[in-house]
């Protein structure tokens, strides 16, 4: 058995998180090795969100950040259309709840910059008209009050 684990993941005996996953993704996508998402939605995807760990119920802000901009830079990205919307609709309403403070990250700023990176890159892509079959509530209601609010609370 634990050479079949050995193969089929990079850290044995550690359990997998959305986290860790989806900023693995991200690097190999950004870095040209086309890697595809699939995993990570078959083990981490629930009804309105995305899980931390497996087991888990409650979603977690940095963990849904890390997610979308996984599949926003995922190849073939506009087949997890739903993804993308179940992501960035659980970060907007988490925002809106005021409820960015992660455990995992002590500093608030970092949970904003997380969510600035993955609605900017879909902001972009949603101006080119790549997201058209993503709701255009998120374009044109919440997407830019969030970006407003960050930027002004940065400041």
């Amino acid at each position: 058995m634990d050479r079949k684990i050995n193969r089929q993941y990079l850290a044995p005996k550690f359990l997998e998180d959305a986290d860790d996953t989806a900023k693995t993704t991200l690097s190999l996508n950004l870095l040209g090795r086309a890697t595809p998402p699939d995993r990570m939605i078959a083990i981490f995807e629930a009804d309105h969100h995305c899980k931390t760990f497996a087991w888990e119920r409650d979603p977690k802000f940095s963990a849904n950040c890390n997610i979308l901009n996984a599949l926003l830079y995922a190849p073939k990205w506009g087949g997890y259309v739903a993804q993308i919307y179940k992501a960035a609709n659980i970060l907007c309403k988490l925002w809106y709840q005021g409820e960015v403070n992660d455990k995992w990250n002590p500093s608030p700023q970092y949970s904003k910059m997380l969510l600035t990176q993955a609605l900017v890159r879909m902001l972009e892509l949603w101006q080119d008209g790549s997201l058209n079959g993503v709701c255009e509530e998120l374009f044109r209601d919440r997407v830019p009050i969030i970006l407003t609010q960050i930027a002004i609370r940065t400041l």
